[in-house]
């Protein structure tokens, strides 16, 4: 099966209640094997779902935590 069906499945999905997905291949190389600090993590949010919450979350910023600013690191 190609990406491009693929994107066409999962973009002709619609609910009886109005919800409607629009799905677009991203294509862009990205880079790998970037390491995140876990200083770094803390200013991230994940929140699980109720259902299979190890594969779906949201991701937030926290915003409760305070960066410091680059001048303030030694």
């Amino acid at each position: 099966m190609s990406h491009e069906t693929v994107v066409q499945l999962i973009g002709a999905t619609h609910t009886r209640t109005g919800l409607t997905v629009r799905a677009t291949l991203d294509t862009p190389a990205y880079p790998t094997g970037l390491k995140i600090s876990n200083e770094q993590m803390t200013c991230v949010h994940l929140q699980k779902a109720d259902f299979h919450g190890k594969w779906n979350y949201t991701i937030s910023i926290n915003r409760w935590v305070r960066r410091a600013s680059p001048s303030s690191r030694s």
